[in-house]
């Protein structure tokens, strides 16, 4: 920031503060954009794993679903799927807007955009979510202020349920 010239005491506020002010709008700005390329992200993700899902069923990807899902038993095919089916599962409860996502929308602060994120990463019942924290929220992304806003929520309800 260039000054004109001498200024006095008085308009050098002013102008600091004006300045301030566009800092501020600037920063707002970049986070709005941070956001909604996070919102894009998810989507583009969610896509892939859709896509991935419909495709990995029909190419051989059960016996792969089998070994990760543990079988046990008598070996028989109801192993099959396992790893795959619960995916598959918190995927389409998040979709259809569950417990999760009815929570998220009924924050202070619409969070229901990290709502795939969670279900992707096994977060997809309040159970589950009730054990999150800062490191799980960092992991899968969620901005730092919204981080907050999760941890206050979970601990305001872990405190309504004792």
């Amino acid at each position: 920031m260039a000054l004109p010239g001498p200024v006095e005491p008085g308009e050098l506020l002013a102008v600091l503060v004006k300045e301030e002010a566009n800092i501020a709008a600037a920063v707002e700005a970049l986070e709005v954009e941070e956001g909604e390329q996070q919102k894009r992200a998810a989507a583009a993700n969610a896509d892939k794993e859709d896509a991935a899902g419909v495709t990995g069923d029909g190419e051989g990807s059960s016996g792969g679903a089998a070994a990760a899902g543990g079988g046990g038993g008598d070996g028989g095919g109801e192993g099959n799927g396992n790893a795959a089916g619960d995916s598959a599962e918190g995927e389409a409860k998040a979709r259809e807007g569950g417990e999760v996502g009815e929570w998220l929308k009924g924050l202070d602060v619409d969070l229901s955009a990290y709502e795939a994120a969670l279900a992707e990463d096994g977060f997809d019942c309040m159970v589950s979510v009730m054990t999150l924290n800062e490191d799980d929220l960092d992991s899968l992304g969620v901005k730092k202020g919204h981080r907050r806003v999760l941890l206050a929520a979970i601990a305001h309800r872990k405190e309504e349920e004792e």
